[in-house]
């Protein structure tokens, strides 16, 4: 009885491991970044901070290509004087989809979201601060990219974007604006485990066209610099 146990036991084991095994087979390795059916959520950052929302909130004719641009898709910053000097406040956030439509070949949308406020200090011999400025901005940017594989953990995505962005000043100020964009960013892509990721790499835009408080802007801007990337995917359906 006892060796029949045994016998039992040693089969059940090896049945088991066996079937684990062909199930790791069956399953293969993970899908790799790029695959058709994927949908990619992630969000970009400047590599050196531009504290261009903080910089507007006190005119509101400023100049609207230093709003929202990619070079200030996720930042917070913030500053304060002593002897009730004044203070500003800033954040800006741009979360991002992008959708592999066949292997890949990906179309995304990211949208931008930012606020800025600055108070200014009281004046000499007077115990209350001005009101504060604000400004609130906006806007979207379809892109298209395409994923090259570069071994088993790299990937260069390059990504084409047009960017429509927007603000309006409140509080003490007055003002509103848009700016048009032309750009495109080129991180290089680290996958160090399935389903997430880290990017850098170079970015460049150009003014199509710009309008400040009715008027259209005369000046061309034309930027470039270094984005970062975080993110991560999962294919629709499972996988």
């Amino acid at each position: 009885m006892i060796k029949t146990l045994m016998t039992f036991s040693v089969t059940a084991a090896t049945t088991l491991l066996v079937g684990a095994g062909t199930a790791r087979a069956a399953d293969g390795p993970p899908a790799a970044f790029g695959q058709a059916g994927q949908l990619s959520l992630g969000s970009d950052l400047n590599l050196v901070s531009s504290s261009s929302l903080l910089s507007l909130t006190g005119s509101s004719g400023a100049g609207v290509a230093g709003l929202l641009l990619p070079a200030t898709m996720l930042s917070v910053e913030g500053s304060s004087t002593s002897n009730n000097g004044g203070s500003t406040f800033g954040f800006s956030f741009a979360p991002a989809a992008d959708y592999f439509v066949i292997d890949n070949l990906s179309l995304g949308v990211e949208l931008l979201v930012g606020y800025a406020t600055a108070s200014p200090g009281s004046q000499p011999g007077s115990s209350t601060s001005p009101p504060s400025t604000n400004v609130t901005s906006y806007g979207i940017a379809p892109r298209v990219g395409y994923n090259i594989p570069i071994g088993d953990s790299f990937s260069f995505w390059p990504k084409v974007f047009f960017e429509h962005a927007g603000y309006s000043v409140g509080g003490a100020g007055t003002g509103y604006g848009n700016i048009q964009l032309l750009g495109l960013y080129a991180p290089f892509l680290y996958h160090p485990s399935p389903h997430f990721y880290l990017g850098v790499g170079p970015n460049i835009l150009t003014e199509l066209g710009a309008n400040i408080d009715g008027t259209g802007a005369t000046g061309k801007l034309t930027a470039y610099g270094a984005f970062a990337s975080i993110g991560g995917w999962f294919k629709l359906g499972g996988g």
